[in-house]
């Protein structure tokens, strides 16, 4: 099994009041839509998590972050120069597909959508949500033919969710955020979907089966079996 490397930080920025961007030297070629886990800053959190790829080169690995908790506090502090523990690339990633492609994303969860708008071929038209305040907006600009915003209070962009802006007129859709947002996007989407699963994490590698997802086959691991899934396959009981 592949185990922890020890990597430097390069860059930890702040984007928003409580959304960070950190990058880190990593020399990797992850797949759109994989994660790593982070682990062993400062002896918390105990348990490792689970953050998406956002952005990738020869060189580095970007990922974003919410700071909700004492683990998070601990990395707003960290600074380049700095070292953290981290194991991946994880999971099993976005398939590409050509042709007409639509992205959507909620808050953090447009992470993993940065690296797939500059994988993919052909055109791509971007839906971001949040809540509040806004980020990387223009980084996707950069690789699609439009960016549509939507903030819950109106602050920038439609007022209201981000699937109220979605139509059903896409060859593939790919979308990351809560499982509230993914059972909508689904309900709107008739075609190709493949949904990003946020969960709780805390091996990575299917193990432990803390993020456990019930499916149309069955119970699958979102760490091992995902965190990419076709939408048919998800099954939003508790939601």
């Amino acid at each position: 099994m592949e185990a922890y490397r020890q990597v430097k930080i390069l860059k930890n920025n702040q984007l928003t009041s409580d959304m960070y961007e950190m990058v880190v030297e990593v020399a990797d070629k992850p797949e759109p839509g994989q994660f790593y886990m982070f682990s062993n800053w400062n002896g918390v959190p105990y348990l490792p998590r689970p953050f998406s790829v956002c952005d990738s080169d020869e060189k580095s690995l970007s990922i974003l972050y919410q700071e909700v908790g004492k683990g998070t506090e601990i990395m707003t502090g960290m600074k380049p120069g700095d070292t953290i523990s981290l194991l991946g690339p994880l999971g099993q990633g976005y398939p590409l597909k050509e042709g007409r492609v639509a992205l959507v994303g909620g808050g953090v969860g447009i992470a993993p959508l940065l690296y797939l708008a500059k994988k993919l071929q052909g055109p791509v038209d971007v839906y971001l949500g949040f809540r509040d305040e806004a980020f990387f907006i223009d980084r996707f600009k950069e690789y699609s033919n439009k960016v549509e915003v939507s903030t819950e209070t109106g602050s920038l962009g439609h007022k209201g969710f981000v699937t109220e802006l979605l139509e059903d007129k896409y060859e593939a859709v790919y979308a990351c955020g809560n499982m509230a947002m993914m059972k909508a996007v689904k309900e709107k989407i008739h075609g190709l979907l493949y949904l990003s699963l946020e969960s709780h994490m805390a091996c990575g590698i299917g193990a432990c089966l803390a993020c456990a997802q019930k499916t149309s086959q069955g119970m699958k691991t979102v760490c091992k079996d995902g965190p990419v899934f076709e939408s048919q396959e998800v099954l939003f009981d508790n939601y």
